[in-house]
C-alpha cells in the first residue's frame, strides 16, 4: 500500500475478501469513481480504507450514530468536500460477515434515513 499513500489523496481504499461464518469467501471490488448513488447503496469498507491523519483531526467521527459514523465521514470527504481519493485495485483486508454492522442492517438503514432527513 505504501506507494499509494501520501499527501496527494485524502482517502485511499482497496478491495476486500468478504468471509462468511462458514469460512467461504468472495471478493468485493469497489469502484474507482465514487458518487452519491454509491453512498446511498453502500459505503467504502472501513477496514480497507486509509484516511490521512490531518483529515481525521479535521472531520472527526460523529458519535450520534452507532453504525454509520464512518459512512458519514467518508461521504463528507469524497462527495461533499470533493477531496481527492484513490482506489487501490487489490485486496487489502478480510471482512468477517458476522459483525455488528452486518447483523444490524435495519438499524443502518434507519440511521442513513435519519441522516438524510437532517441534511
Amino acid at each position: 500500500c505504501m506507494p499509494y499513500l501520501g499527501d496527494n489523496y485524502g482517502i485511499v481504499y482497496g478491495d476486500e475478501y468478504k468471509v462468511r461464518p462458514n469460512g467461504t469467501r468472495y471478493i468485493a471490488k469497489y469502484p474507482s469513481k465514487l458518487d452519491e448513488s454509491f453512498f446511498q447503496r453502500t459505503s467504502l469498507p472501513h477496514q480497507s480504507t486509509f484516511i490521512r491523519t490531518d483529515l481525521l483531526r479535521k472531520y472527526k467521527y460523529s458519535e450520534e450514530y452507532k453504525i454509520i459514523s464512518d459512512w458519514i465521514l467518508l461521504r463528507q470527504i469524497t462527495i461533499e468536500d470533493k477531496l481527492p481519493y484513490l482506489h487501490m485495485p487489490f485486496i487489502v483486508s478480510n471482512y468477517m460477515l458476522d459483525g455488528f454492522s452486518y447483523r444490524n442492517v435495519p438499524l443502518m438503514r434507519k440511521e442513513k434515513e435519519d441522516y438524510y432527513k437532517k441534511s
